[in-house]
C-alpha cells in the first residue's frame, strides 16, 4: 500500500498504544536551517533538489520488486508495525522516556515530542512545554 510518513506514524501509534505523530517541516525552512548549519552551498543545493523531487508526489506509486525479491507478497506495514511492537522491543527500558525520532525529508517522526521550529528547531519533551 502507498503511505505517506503520516500513515507510518498513525500505524505505529496503533501497534505500539502510544501517541506517534508526524510533524511536516515546511520545505523553505528545511532549507534554511541546512544553510544556517554551515553546509556548503552544493550540499544545500543538492538537498534542496532532492527533497523538493522527492516530495512533489511523481515518485508515489508502487512496484512488485519487494515481490519479485521475495518471492511472496510483501508484508503490510501495519502488520509489521504489530508483531514487532508484540516482540517486545519496542518497549521502554527504563525510567526515563524514551523517544522514536525519525528524520525524514520534510518532516520529523516523533513520539512523545514537539518541535517548535520558530525557535531555530528546538526540540523538547511534552513534559517541557
Amino acid at each position: 500500500r502507498l503511505m505517506t510518513i503520516a500513515d507510518v506514524a498513525a500505524d505505529l501509534s496503533k501497534a505500539t498504544g502510544r501517541e506517534i505523530r508526524y510533524i511536516g517541516v515546511p520545505h523553505d525552512g528545511f532549507v534554511k536551517e541546512v544553510e544556517n548549519s554551515g553546509a556548503p552551498k552544493d550540499v544545500v543545493w543538492m538537498l534542496d533538489y532532492l527533497f523538493s523531487t522527492v516530495l512533489d508526489g511523481r515518485n508515489a506509486h508502487l512496484t512488485d520488486g519487494v515481490q519479485r525479491a521475495l518471492g511472496r507478497s510483501p508484508k503490510d506495514f501495519a502488520d509489521y508495525a504489530r508483531d514487532v511492537a508484540a516482540s517486545g522491543v519496542w518497549k521502554r527500558q527504563h525510567r526515563y522516556e524514551k523517544f522514536l525520532q525519525l528524520i525524514t525529508p520534510g518532516g520529523i517522526l516523533f513520539e512523545d515530542l514537539a518541535v517548535s521550529w520558530h525557535t531555530g528547531g528546538t526540540v523538547g519533551t511534552k513534559k517541557q512545554q
